[in-house]
């Protein structure tokens, strides 16, 4: 198993290149690219990520994200962000790209003559499945990730078996602290493969991003749940600051001894 760490932590406040800089030095090279507002990469940008010897990944935009509302002039164009960062993606030559189901309109789900949340899965899979397959022919992993709340496309597994059936280049984005909010970590490693893992810690309750060790996931256990499971893939810390990426590397390292 691979550690590395997610850019997450600075969008705020940082350019994409200041957050690999400073993991770079750091020491981490294996790194999961954010594209986020403010940290939309840029061409020039694209090129100089080209040339680090480093081992990218990156993740969706994900922000307030609805892209099976029903009115296209909202959903179409954050269907065309996902193709523009899966296109930078593909530039910087990234392994791996994470994809979020985005919000469940569920307004609709509540009135008159109302759809089913299938009616919305099967729209993900209708306004993505091509691009899906056209970029996985690059050889790069798009992975479908288990959400922390059941308000989100993914946040129910019954959407993720659905999806992966539907676009079987999918492969699996196994989030450690959602799947512990919605009690479903048991079942993922039942009946799912799992190709890749984001890691934080939290209560059991919210989606804290807190430091591994700080909070009530049991990571000694799920460590060896992985290594049973012959998993040897990447696992990217999503913490909150670069200090706690630092030092829930140093926790789970501990723990994987």
């Amino acid at each position: 198993m691979k550690i590395g760490v997610s850019t997450f932590y600075g969008i705020n406040n940082k350019l994409i290149l200041e957050s690999v800089e400073e993991l770079e030095k750091a020491g981490f090279d294996t790194i999961e690219l954010m594209y986020e507002f403010d940290n939309l990469i840029k061409p020039e940008e694209i090129s100089q990520l080209k040339r680090k010897k480093l081992d990218f990944s990156m993740h969706c935009p994900f922000i307030g994200v609805m892209f099976t509302h029903l009115n296209p002039a909202f959903s179409i164009p954050q269907v065309k962000m996902i193709e523009e960062s899966l296109e930078a993606a593909h530039k910087i030559g990234c392994s791996h790209y994470v994809i979020h189901g985005g919000l469940v309109p569920s307004v609709y789900l509540m009135i008159e003559n109302k759809k089913t949340r299938d009616f919305f899965v099967e729209l993900f899979i209708q306004r993505f499945s091509e691009i899906f397959k056209n970029y996985s022919n690059y050889g790069m992993k798009i992975l479908m990730e288990n959400l922390g709340s059941h308000r989100n496309i993914g946040g129910e597994l019954n959407d993720i078996f659905k999806i992966k059936k539907a676009i079987p280049q999918l492969g699996f984005c196994f989030d450690i602290a959602h799947a512990e909010i919605t009690k479903q970590t048991n079942e993922i490693f039942d009946k799912l493969k799992i190709d890749y893992v984001h890691a934080t810690d939290n209560n059991s309750i919210e989606d804290e991003h807190k430091v591994i060790g700080n909070g009530k996931i049991n990571y000694k256990e799920i460590v060896n749940k992985l290594r049973d499971k012959g998993f040897d893939g990447k696992i990217i810390l999503e913490n909150l600051s670069f200090t706690e990426c630092v030092d829930s590397y140093k926790n789970l390292k501990k723990l994987m001894k």
